[in-house]
């Protein structure tokens, strides 16, 4: 039956060899729920130029997608696969024969193991009585040399005397014009029958090889041979053996490979992408095979990689944009860059052009900036504060946000001069006025309830009387006092202040009785004054994680200094201790924890210098080894060694008793270190002048003049 098909064809022009010749076309195309996708697919080299062969689907150079066509028709499997979790593993597969799916396998994916499973698998039976194949010229696009191949179809043994019978039938008006199509269809009956019809405009036309098109426009077939003629008789296309040539009012528009303008200059060349050929009117190439030019010859872009601005400069490569000066634009789709070459943004900061930051995100905070540098807001990521800020730095609003993303808690606002102006409260997004009186109402339902006695009377009523609960006692009893005062200072105070300490002292409160250990107890209960308490809420914690970090990196800086540098350890660490000591003994407020910041830069400090106080002895203590073995003995440079002996003995002297770490490299670094360099830098040869300068040299100050290694 397919021998009869094709030397049908074979008689009408439509193909001239049975074994098809082709070529891999690649292009961009919107495919799927993947997105814009590499399409890489095997075609035809000659009309109807339809798939034949393998087509892929790239995402970036993941493959997402193969088929396999025959003649235009997908059969085989066609694969989908997953491009993100599970890259690679399948994730469906549809079964087709001529077109049609016969089976759809779905899998999804198992992150655990990187593999996909199968979930679904649904069959379809499809039992035509026979089907057909639709070839056909869409005469309104044949002077663009454009020709289109239908769909096959099921059909059935009802015969129709017009397309739009068919059409209507079998629902093809989405892919046949049938009133501007001519049409070859071969009917399959079954065994080696077959039937062929000749649509024209709509109507059966049978028995002849004289096809018209409502008269206006006629093909004649006549063996390998298609010629189109317009109305008026006049021929405006002939094909033969595959090869077309267009003509308009007498012009040639195309001969075989080779497209025109109306000025007889070459416009294309299309054999293979490799050798393609195109042209400006104005004769200058305009592309040759994958690459193509601007109008002054200069390359515009090279295959879908590379690309250039028309003065040579590159516009892209891979992932990569370029400004018309060079500099970097972006890289990828994330990183982007100012014309100057300032960074605009990583994906996930962004900054202003002058090079300033104007949104960073890092693992705890947030912040925004003005094109200054001044910062504007500020959010901790993991406690939810924010904050905003006026020019001079000082707080313009305080408040906190939720899990959800929602203010709740205190809301604050400053004026410039740090003045509380209006204090709110939030919850999960609802805002409420707040009193100092609802606070405290708060406070007490929170660690108590009100009880009535069974015993106490005033007038009828019983006494109501309030009950901590046991566990948090001490925390009710410490908060209860520091309301009280609260309370007292209502009269003379701003009453906004008030309710906001007593607001941000309740939420202590309560995240105290998370942890109420007994070390947290003991330590409150040293408090006795309302700012004792008020300074051990605003600081515990704080102070918790300070005393930690202080005590841990003592131990660590006293180990490293200990052997190796006494005169430090005596003079800079023994000290140290007893402040440590001091602020271990000190009291949970405000200044213990000033006090914990100054201790922990003098030991950053310390800790930081260690290793280059490591790195510059190794250094000193090489070069005077490389001194004495160099002049020592040297009886032509006895004044140098001499001399210069005396100069290294005094600054090292002093090196080893500085007992400040920082001072300790200022003398190796300006001092030790420049007079072995220049020491090092004589020949251990014959230095007259030098060593004769040198001879008379008295004091220390002398000897440095004569080498002047500063």
């Amino acid at each position: 039956m397919k021998k009869s098909l094709l030397s049908i064809l074979f008689t009408l022009g439509i193909f001239v060899t049975a074994i098809a010749q082709t070529t891999v076309k690649t292009s961009e195309v919107n495919f799927e729920d993947y997105g814009v996708c590499v399409e890489k697919a095997t075609v035809k080299s000659t009309w109807p130029y339809s798939k034949h062969g393998l087509t892929q689907y790239y995402k970036g150079d993941v493959l997402v997608a193969k088929v396999n066509y025959t003649d235009g028709l997908i059969n085989g499997d066609y694969i989908y696969y997953f491009n993100k979790d599970c890259k690679g593993k399948v994730r469906e597969i549809h079964v087709y024969k001529n077109n049609k799916v016969q089976k759809e396998t779905k899998y999804v994916c198992d992150e655990a193991n990187g593999s996909s499973k199968k979930t679904e698998e649904l069959t379809y039976d499809f039992k035509p009585d026979y089907n057909q194949k639709i070839y056909y010229y869409n005469l309104s696009e044949l002077s663009k040399n454009s020709y289109s191949i239908g769909y096959e179809l099921d059909y059935t043994n009802t015969a129709y005397n017009t397309m739009a019978e068919y059409a209507k039938k079998y629902n093809i008006s989405d892919y046949l014009d049938i009133e501007k199509c001519i049409c070859l269809i071969e009917q399959k009956l079954g065994g080696s029958k077959s039937v062929v019809y000749y649509y024209v405009g709509g109507k059966v036309a049978t028995g002849s090889l004289l096809l018209y098109k409502s008269g206006s426009v006629a093909i004649r077939i006549n063996g390998s041979e298609v010629k189109v003629y317009n109305k008026s008789g006049k021929m405006i296309g002939w094909e033969i053996n595959g090869r077309t040539n267009l003509y308009d009012n007498g012009q040639v528009i195309k001969s075989g490979d080779t497209t025109f303008y109306k000025n007889g200059k070459i416009m294309s060349i299309e054999t293979y992408l490799s050798t393609y050929l195109s042209f400006y009117e104005n004769g200058i190439k305009q592309r040759h095979g994958d690459t193509i030019f601007y109008q002054s010859g200069k390359i515009e872009s090279i295959g879908y990689g590379i690309s250039f601005y028309e003065n040579g400069i590159k516009k892209k490569s891979g992932d990569t944009t370029f400004y018309q000066n060079g500099k970097i634009a972006t890289i990828g789709k994330n990183i982007v860059y100012y014309e100057n070459g300032n960074l605009k943004t990583d994906g996930v900061n962004k900054y202003f052009e002058n090079g300033k930051p104007e949104y960073i995100k890092d693992e705890v905070f947030e912040r925004t900036y003005d094109f200054s540098g001044h910062l504007l807001t500020e959010k901790n990521l993991e406690t939810g504060q924010y904050l905003e800020f006026y020019y001079n730095g000082r707080p313009k609003v305080k408040a906190y946000y939720n899990k959800d993303g929602k203010l709740d808690g205190i809301w604050a606002e400053y004026d410039e001069s740090g003045n509380l102006l209006v204090v709110y409260n939030y919850e999960a997004g609802t805002k409420y006025d707040v009193s100092f009186d609802d606070v405290y109402s708060d406070f007490r339902n929170f660690f108590g309830i009100m009880k009535t006695s069974e015993f106490i009377t005033l007038g009828d009523k019983p006494v109501e009387y309030y009950q901590p609960h046991e566990k948090t006692a001490l925390l009710y009893n410490k908060g209860n006092k520091l309301f009280k005062n609260y309370k007292e200072k209502l009269t003379n105070e701003h009453s906004s202040k008030i309710v906001y300490d007593a607001m941000m002292a309740f939420n202590s409160l309560k995240e105290y009785t998370k942890d109420n250990s007994e070390i947290m107890q003991q330590e409150l209960k040293k408090a006795k004054t309302p700012d004792d308490i008020a300074g051990f809420l605003s600081y515990y914690y704080s102070i918790k994680s300070q005393a930690s970090s202080v005590n841990s990196k003592f131990a660590d800086m006293l180990g490293k200094y200990e052997n190796e540098f006494p005169a430090i350890t005596k003079m800079d660490i023994k000290p140290l201790n007893a402040e440590v000591k001091t602020y271990n003994k000190a009291y949970y407020c405000e200044g213990k924890f000033n006090q914990g910041k100054s201790l922990l830069s003098k030991l950053d400090t310390l800790l930081s210098n260690f290793p280059l106080l490591q790195k510059q002895k190794q250094e000193i203590g090489q070069k005077q080894a490389d001194f004495i073995a160099k002049f020592k003995g040297n009886k032509a440079n006895k004044n140098l060694f001499g001399k210069g002996t005396v100069l290294l003995d005094f600054y090292s002297d002093r090196y080893e008793k500085e007992g400040n770490s920082t001072r300790k490299l200022s003398i190796g670094n300006n001092d030790l270190l420049p007079i072995l360099i220049k020491l090092l830098s004589f020949s251990n040869g014959d230095n007259l002048d030098i060593n004769a300068k040198l001879k008379n040299a008295k004091t220390n100050e002398q000897i440095e003049a004569i080498l002047n290694f500063r």
